[in-house]
């Protein structure tokens, strides 16, 4: 009997949309942990302690790259072998990544211990106090390395099966573990080893934790040898060797620009520029989670039924495109009120602009998201790294020109051009890879209500440049959600899914 994970994997937009609401419950449940616990873990461990637990966090993410893409990889391996029904070959995969990362992070995590001590007392601004508590904190990281490396690829495996359900059943809990672990060491008066101990014994536990629903998922995991299949060696390197590149440029592209704020302008700048562009970098869950469910489906299905695919792409695309455009024309209208009751009137007079162009270069970024991840789906991940690669330093110089001439303004004017770029590039690159008949350009109604809300955008930024009178922006913005109901209703929307909302309002009426 074929386990739940060897049976075919039908994509549907169903699925899909599950799979995207269990991961982005997933990250927003342990926010809710951070929101309550962060106080009292900065109070309990002091600015300067809580700095050093943050860095070390950071560090962690940072030198889980010596996973060398072949997390990412695991799972477009083991999503072919189930789309060809070869279930016999998921074993040597996952076993060969597996130990392959363990190696990879023993190296990591020795290069991070080796280095503490320089980086400790010549790198980092420490407390001479601290210092001593610094270094035993990160000699015992060098031990995480390994474990984070290795867990990689096999959530990657249970990744490729679709089961975020399970994926999530123990990622949510190991990211509030992060948020609760230091609350409990303040609690008990633990200090800064102590913590790095118990995040340690977390992950091992949840990698144990994967590795139990690995095996119970592919049942050939229980009865195969461990071990290395040099063959798969090649293959999954060159694969992942292409993400790592791609893990590699993308950090450099997204903090490029307070950098350079930072040097041409201001550190006092940075900080008014970091505001707004963490509030967008939120919203990112969203295009986050719909990508991660969406990768291993597509691996598994093009080679299947490739015209179906494409036909929920685009389907994906149009729901995208109706709901983070909503979105961003909301968050352009609220960014006024918004920053002044939270953060003061002075403060948003400095960045209210800036969110708002942001707003929008998010509304680029996040459709541009799924048919750049996508392109690994497919085994073309070095199209993707070569075209960031490609327009790495053109990005740069015009960074450096924007923000030189119109300060934190013109920063987020290139973010957003930038994103309009990504936007163009990856939906042509893969639609064009796929099926040209099923090309983007064929669905107009993608097109004409990406451009609606981005004229919408537009428009709404204007009437509050034209005005100071609230009412004025809020009437435009109120006839706005009535003239957007019925762009989605009459327009955006076919036939079969306004007869599925219909049905489903009735039946929840008759309740």
């Amino acid at each position: 009997m074929k386990s739940g994970a060897q049976r075919h994997i039908s994509i549907t937009e169903s699925l899909l949309a599950r799979n995207s609401f269990i991961n982005l419950a997933g990250q927003i449940i342990p926010l809710f942990v951070l929101i309550v616990t962060i106080p009292y873990v900065i109070t309990g461990l002091g600015v300067d302690r809580f700095g050093l637990l943050s860095l070390a966090q950071i560090i962690v993410g940072y030198f889980s790259l010596f996973d060398c893409g072949l997390g990412r990889a695991t799972t477009k391996f083991v999503a072919d072998a189930l789309g060809r029904d070869e279930t016999e070959a998921i074993p040597p995969i996952v076993y060969t990544a597996f130990f392959t990362q363990l190696v990879l992070g023993a190296a990591g995590g020795l290069i991070l211990f080796l280095s503490s001590n320089l980086a400790i007392r010549y790198l980092f601004k420490v407390p001479a106090p601290l210092v001593g508590e610094a270094l035993e904190m990160f000699a015992i990281l060098g031990f995480s390395i390994p474990i984070v490396t290795g867990t990689m690829s096999i959530r990657g495996a249970i990744e490729a099966s679709q089961r975020f359900d399970l994926v999530n059943l123990v990622k949510v809990p190991s990211n509030i573990l992060l948020f609760l672990i230091p609350a409990v060491a303040v609690f008990f008066g633990i200090r800064l080893p102590g913590i790095m101990i118990l995040f340690i014994l977390s992950w091992i536990a949840s990698l144990a934790a994967y590795f139990y629903l690995s095996r119970t998922l592919y049942p050939g995991l229980r009865n195969a040898r461990p071990a290395v299949d040099r063959q798969r060696l090649r293959p999954l390197f060159l694969f992942g060797g292409w993400v790592l590149l791609s893990n590699i440029v993308v950090p450099i592209l997204n903090h490029s620009d307070r950098i350079f704020i930072g040097i041409l302008v201001s550190i006092e700048a940075v900080g008014y520029y970091s505001v707004p562009f963490d509030v967008i970098s939120r919203l990112n869950i969203i295009p986050v989670s719909v990508s991660a469910a969406l990768f291993p489906a597509f691996a598994i299905n093009l080679l299947r039924d490739r015209a179906r695919s494409m036909e929920v792409y685009l389907n994906i695309l149009r729901w995208l495109t109706i709901i983070l455009g909503t979105l961003t024309v909301t968050v352009i209208f609220l960014a006024r009120p918004f920053l002044d009751l939270w953060l003061g009137a002075a403060f948003a007079h400095e960045t209210v602009v800036v969110l708002q162009v942001l707003t929008l270069g998010f509304f680029f970024n996040a459709i541009a998201q799924v048919p750049a991840n996508l392109l690994d789906s497919i085994g073309r991940p070095d199209l993707k790294a070569r075209t960031l690669l490609l327009y790495t330093a053109p990005f740069l110089l015009l960074l450096w020109f924007m923000v030189s001439k119109y300060g934190i303004l013109g920063a987020a004017a290139a973010w957003t051009i930038r994103a309009a770029f990504e936007l163009v590039v990856f939906t042509t690159l893969f639609s064009k890879l796929n099926s040209p008949g099923n090309s983007i350009c064929r669905d107009r109604r993608i097109i004409h209500g990406f451009a609606v809300y981005v004229l919408s955008c537009v428009i709404l930024y204007a009437s509050q440049a034209w005005t100071d009178r609230a009412a004025v922006t809020g009437v435009l913005y109120s006839l706005w959600v009535a003239a957007n109901a019925c762009l989605i209703w009459y327009y955006l929307l076919n036939s079969a899914e306004r007869s599925r909302i219909v049905t489903t309002m009735k039946e929840q009426y008759d309740r």
